[in-house]
């Protein structure tokens, strides 16, 4: 095991004896692979096995139309849980709602959003702005609380290519916000595969917070997963250790947190396969 200080080895084995009230998964890159849709059978059943124990998070940039079929395919590995434990919390748009979801009623209930400021600039009116300063080949695609910017279908043939571009067409929205005086109103995410823009109260780590103070759990007891730490990626506040004991199943900072997934044999390990063996070593 190889560790960035001191600090963070301590942090690691500590996190790896505590038991966690409340777990919180990124859903690309961290439990299925990234530009990928499918969860790794092995994993599904995992989370499954977590329905009836503890408070279960889905975090993610997509809407909760796509997110229903994620749950919907792990809920299916666990049935029978008592129906007041049956419960799923989904975070959808990076921050932007928050559902609470029950396995046998199979029916959502919005509890949070954070409103898009239309006093600023409307979501319309942004996303026309982005359509007329992006090259074609980007997709604009306006949601409820965010935007989100991606590239034609067979750009995802290559994922480090498109790793790349990611991050690439997150500057350029960086600049174009800048330059149109927005910057100090949004933020803009690079989620490895495209680019979300989400107002600045908006954020997956405060969405965990808004769920910390619901459920009455502290942050520290939330276990929460992702794969990307960096400055300007989607998972950076949600993974800053803020916001719970975060791991990371991607890269690595030099910060103490988020914290790396090792196996038994002392091997780094990262996407489903890392969160898999999280899962099977950590106390929940």
């Amino acid at each position: 095991m190889k560790f960035n200080s001191k600090e963070q080895e301590t942090a690691y084995h500590r996190a790896m004896k505590h038991p966690f009230k409340a777990v919180a998964f990124d859903v690309d890159g961290t439990l299925t692979k990234l530009a990928k849709t499918h969860i790794p059978h092995k994993l599904s059943e995992k989370l499954g096995a977590l329905i009836g124990k503890v408070p279960f998070i889905i975090c993610s940039g997509r809407d909760i139309d796509h997110i229903k079929l994620k749950v919907s395919a792990i809920c299916a590995y666990r049935k029978g849980a008592k129906t007041g434990r049956e419960k799923y919390f989904v975070i959808c748009e990076n921050g932007g709602s928050g559902y609470v979801y029950n396995c046998k009623t199979s029916k959502y209930k919005q509890i949070f959003e954070v409103p898009w400021p239309d006093n600023i600039i409307t979501l319309d009116e942004l996303s026309h702005l982005l359509e007329k300063k992006m090259p074609w080949k980007i997709i604009t695609l306006p949601r409820a609380h965010s935007i989100v910017l991606h590239f034609p279908a067979f750009f995802y043939i290559v994922p480090i290519l498109i790793r790349h571009l990611s991050a690439l067409l997150a500057l350029s929205l960086r600049r174009i916000l800048k330059k149109e005086g927005l910057d100090n109103y949004f933020n803009v995410e690079d989620s490895g595969i495209g680019a979300i823009i989400i107002p600045k109260q908006s954020g997956k780590g405060k969405a965990i917070k808004i769920l910390s103070t619901l459920l009455k759990i502290p942050l520290r007891d939330f276990l929460v997963v992702g794969d990307m730490p960096e400055l300007g990626k989607n998972d950076c506040e949600f993974l800053s250790g803020k916001y719970g004991t975060a791991f990371t199943v991607g890269k690595q900072t030099h910060n103490v947190f988020p914290l790396p997934v090792y196996n038994e044999h002392g091997k780094k390990l990262s996407g489903p396969e890392g969160t898999y063996c999280l899962l099977k070593n950590i106390v929940i």
